[in-house]
This record gives structure tokens, sequence and C-alpha cells, in this order.
């Protein structure tokens, strides 16, 4: 007998299933509107407990201080165009023995090359978050100088101060930088920066001699002020408290009256509706009150600049 037909027929293999993504869409959309203060909370709280979190981001977000590349207390020296402390080695010079000798060249800083500091800053100069181990010259441009208010530019032709406001108030108004200049180089308002160099903060300026260990609590709590946020008092925008420029704020130091324009509360009755003042705050009632300071509406922005101003805690 012929021998039997074997099937060469393939059965199919199930198909794989669809593996589920470890974070959620949900979760994600809830992370990126958190709150700031609340998700450094909560992760300050999750380190805490969960050894593996609490180690990769010791692993992504801290560096030694031999691996920060320096900032000279005196700029002119990050003009110059030799720097032993550069970010990108040379070619023909990365060796074992040559990265040896550049290291014994490294400067004091706030902590010393064997400690622990955070991998991101922000800059004094140019105000831009940047990573301290990858800091080049030319990486950081800004105006060493102020704003001057340039009062034969074109802008200003129309411009009455009693009516418009103080020349200095447009000071940081982007469509009024043409009526600026810088008085440390004289280029408009709007330009970049005359100034090139490495980026600057509290942790990566040289220091005389390295810290001590009481210098080295001082250094830590420099680092932690590097950038706190606030809601200022008068104004109730947030704000970097180490960084309150003096007309950052803009508010009315008034009060909040009611105004007979428009005969606005001739129909009121305070024995139904309520007492006027206790509405001073309702968005429905708005129109029927006016800023003392300068009997503009309450909608209107405000009348006066200043710093901003914290709550102090009792």
């Amino acid at each position: 007998m012929p021998p039997k037909k074997t099937s060469t027929r393939r059965t199919r293999a199930a198909p794989k299933p669809t593996p589920k993504p470890i974070m959620s869409e949900a979760l994600k959309d809830a992370i990126d509107t958190l709150p700031q203060e609340k998700l450094r909370k909560y992760v300050k709280q999750y380190c805490e407990s969960m050894t593996d979190l609490r180690e990769a981001l010791e692993k992504e977000f801290l560096v030694q201080g031999k691996d920060i590349v320096r900032y000279h207390a005196d700029t002119d020296s990050e003009d110059a165009e030799d720097d032993e402390t550069s970010s990108h080695t040379e070619k023909g010079s990365d060796s074992e023995e040559d990265l040896s000798r550049n290291r014994k060249k490294l400067k004091p800083i706030a902590i010393r090359d064997e400690e622990y500091g955070p991998r991101m800053a922000k800059c004094q100069h140019c105000n831009e978050d940047f990573d301290v181990t990858y800091n080049d010259k030319g990486d950081c441009i800004w105006h060493p100088g102020s704003k001057e208010v340039d009062y034969e530019a074109d802008i200003w032709a129309d411009h009455d101060p009693r009516c418009h406001g103080n020349y200095s108030d447009f000071k940081d108004d982007a469509g009024m930088a043409e009526g600026f200049i810088w008085d440390c180089c004289d280029k408009d308002g709007d330009d970049e920066g005359c100034k090139s160099t490495k980026h600057k903060a509290a942790i990566n300026i040289t220091v005389k001699e390295p810290p001590k260990r009481d210098q080295k609590r001082k250094a830590e709590e420099t680092l932690r002020k590097t950038r706190q946020m606030a809601r200022c008092q008068r104004c109730h925008t947030r704000f970097d408290i180490y960084d309150n420029k003096r007309k950052a704020c803009l508010h009315h130091p008034g009060t909040k009256e009611p105004t007979d324009e428009d005969d606005f509360w001739c129909d009121h009755d305070e024995g139904i509706g309520g007492a006027i003042m206790t509405l001073v705050n309702e968005p429905d009632y708005e129109d029927g009150f006016v800023w003392s300071c300068c009997e503009k509406a309450i909608r209107e922005d405000g009348c006066k600049r200043g710093n901003h101003m914290i709550v102090k805690k009792r």
C-alpha cells in the first residue's frame, strides 16, 4: 500500500493580545494639569516609600560636584577663548590621563567634588533652565545692563503719560520694545543680548575655597532657594520669590467702592438684595463698583507697579 499523505497545512498562530499601556491617557492628562507644588509634594512623598522611584530620580537628576561645569565669578573670564572647564572635551584629549589632569584644575564651587547636587538650574542671566553638566560659552546670551527709555523713538510720538501711563511702565511690554534701548550696548529693547557666556547659577559659580561643613549647609540652603513659587497678595499671580522684580506686580493699591454712574444701584433694594458692600466680590455686580485709587472699573488692569507681595504666615 502506498504511504498515507501527511497534511502540510500549517495552523495559524493566535494573535498576541495588544499590551495595555503602562500609563493611561487619563493619568497623563491628570499629571499635565496638576499644579507644580502638588506634583512636587507627591514626588517627594512617594520617594520616601518607593525605593525604585527614588533611585531612578537620583540617577536622572543628581550629579556630582566634579561633573559640574564651572562659571568663574569674574564674568570677563567667561568671554575668553580658552577654558579648561568646558563641558565638551577637545579631540585628542579624552584619555583617562587628560581627564584626570582636567579634574585637578577644577576650581571649588558651592558643593565639593564628591557631593551630589541638582542637575538642572535656572540661569541668573537669561532665566533659562539648563543642565549644569552641559554648559558651554555661547549657551547664554544676555544683557548685563538695563533698559532705558528712548524718548526719540517714533513709538512715543503720540504717547501722553497722563493718559497712557509712564514710559517705564512699558519696559516689559513686547509690543513697546522699540521704545527702549539697552544701556550696555545701545541696542533695541527686543535685542537678544550683547554678551555671550556660559549659564550662571548658585551651584556652578567658583569660590575661593571649598565649602566647610557649616558653609555646606548654607550652600545647600542657597540651592533650595534657586526657585520657590508663591502667589502675590496684590495681583494674585504666581511668581518666584527669589526673582521678584521691582515693577513686576501691576495692581490697585485702593479698595472697591460703589459707583453712581449709569444709575446702577437706583433700583437696588438692600432689604431684598442685600447691603451693597456685601456684593463687592460678586461678578454680577462688578459694574457697580470702581477702584478708589483711580476710579477705574473693577475689571481694569492695575494702576500701580511694584514688587510682588507675599502673605506672611503668623
